[in-house]
């Protein structure tokens, strides 16, 4: 759900074209996840990192970079609370689809694989 401003009063119609809030909702989530997660709110960061995973899958597709960006997300998430195999899982699939999407010599794509070898370093 989206609020825009008009005319003074806020109204919430996602319909009114202003804003596509298919795709910024799950923006804001993230937003609130990294909040969460800074508080060592780990619980609710990830039911709100899977919503707006889910969100991005639906309005841009599971290979789009903004969609590979939130399954890394999760994977540091992951390796955080030190949920090895989870971890392991998101970043293979951020990594395979950073590398099919834009190329294995673009700097996120190097991190992913920075970040996937550090991680399997500490299994």
């Amino acid at each position: 759900m989206c609020c825009h401003t008009r005319g003074g009063s806020d109204t919430l119609d996602p319909t009114d074209g202003l804003i596509d809030c298919s795709q910024t909702e799950p923006e804001n989530l993230l937003s609130l996840a990294a909040l969460y997660n800074q508080n060592d709110l780990n619980v609710e960061a990830e039911e709100i990192d899977m919503r707006a995973l889910r969100g991005k899958e639906k309005a841009w597709g599971p290979e789009h970079t903004s969609t590979l960006d939130t399954v890394n997300n999760l994977a540091n998430l992951y390796a955080d609370q030190g949920k090895m195999v989870e971890a392991d899982e998101m970043y293979v699939r951020a990594l395979r689809g950073y590398q099919k999407t834009v190329g294995n010599d673009r700097p996120t794509t190097q991190k992913i694989a920075r970040n996937l070898q550090a991680l399997q370093a500490r299994k």
